[in-house]
């Protein structure tokens, strides 16, 4: 029995299955169109992200760079910060003082002769180094922040002190001894008649002791 094709069927089932892979093949596209735009938001996050990064580094970077200019350079020469022409006479310190410490800029002082508290507020993550110098003689401590490290202070040790008593330069010819006041004193530090001449300029505020 011969069995003839009929056209109009075979016609219908080749749009047929043209429409099929026109649907596919949008589709196809438009599944390509979702995943590039995905891939275009999530490059965009990370871009901003890692600018983000760049740019906190950078103003990090620029902030340490301006704090470290507390750390002066190693230099051969001795650096005074201001003029001393008018220092001539000085004051002795207790002559049985055994600790001495003095803060730098930024920090005030401690529990301890060591503890420097830095007074602004400090960042998560930061700590404190210290340093020893001149055979256990002077201990230096340091803040660090954000890996910058900053000279909080330092204390001196005087290992018999009977011998070599430091002392401090007095512009103002202040004669008065303070041995008197401050042995009256029971405080563990100067008393009030330090804080006195402190307050007068005639000792520096950023000095203390411990006897």
């Amino acid at each position: 029995m011969d069995i003839t094709p009929n056209p109009i069927c075979f016609e219908w089932y080749e749009q047929k299955k043209a429409l099929e892979r026109e649907e596919r093949r949008k589709g196809r596209e438009e599944a390509l169109r979702e995943l590039a735009l995905t891939a275009t938001i999530i490059s965009g996050i990370i871009l901003i992200l890692l600018i983000s990064y760049v740019v906190k580094n950078i103003i990090s970077f620029v902030i340490s760079k301006i704090r470290s200019k507390r750390v002066g350079e190693v230099t051969q020469t001795p650096i005074i910060p201001f003029r001393s022409e008018g220092f001539k006479d000085y004051i002795s310190l207790p002559s049985d003082s055994q600790i001495i410490s003095i803060r730098f800029n930024g920090f005030g002082f401690g529990e301890e002769g060591h503890d420097f508290i830095p007074l602004k507020r400090t960042t998560s993550g930061s700590y404190f180094t210290y340093q020893m110098f001149g055979d256990n003689r002077i201990q230096v401590t340091y803040y660090v922040e954000e890996g910058v490290s900053y000279a909080a202070g330092f204390c001196i040790y005087v290992k018999n002190p009977m011998i070599g008593v430091p002392i401090v330069a007095n512009e103002e010819n202040e004669e008065e001894s303070i041995l008197s006041s401050i042995s009256e004193d029971e405080s563990p530090y100067w008393g009030k008649r330090l804080e006195r001449l402190v307050n007068n300029g005639v000792l520096p505020r950023d000095m203390e002791t411990i006897v």
